[in-house]
């Protein structure tokens, strides 16, 4: 049985997709995928509950992540969600800035040995429990 945690996963890599599917399985995590960043603000506004974090990929083809996480920010029932940036360590050191400046909650550079990300994803969950 799942736990009330929830999470909302934007990535369009199919393999980066199988791999955080099964560690949110192993955790017991609700979660909801968008595979290319389109509509993704409204995909969270309809999502009830509201997931406790975003996992954002860095990296989409489709869509600008700054732009989704600065609509995120913009809506005052959204912009409590923790952002969680993801990349590869390169497209990581080309936006690190823009992400710090932004204020992202944390950054996961992809591939993240599964201990950490049990780590990172139980903080933000245990910190968001009612």
């Amino acid at each position: 049985m799942k736990t009330n945690n929830s999470v909302f996963v934007i990535e369009d890599d199919a393999r980066n997709l199988v791999i955080l599917s099964g560690l949110l399985d192993r955790m017991d995590v609700d979660y909801r995928r968008n595979t290319s960043g389109a509509q993704a603000v409204q995909q969270v506004h309809s999502m009830q509950p509201r997931p406790q974090m975003i996992l954002l990929d860095m990296d989409l083809p489709q869509a600008d992540p700054f732009g989704i996480y600065d609509e995120l920010q913009a809506e005052p029932e959204l912009r409590y969600i923790p952002v969680i940036a993801m990349a590869g360590d390169t497209r990581m050191r080309e936006v690190l800035s823009q992400i710090n400046a932004r204020k992202f909650a944390a950054v996961i550079t992809k591939p993240m040995p599964e201990n950490q990300f049990f780590q990172l994803v139980g903080q933000f969950l245990d910190n968001n429990r009612s």
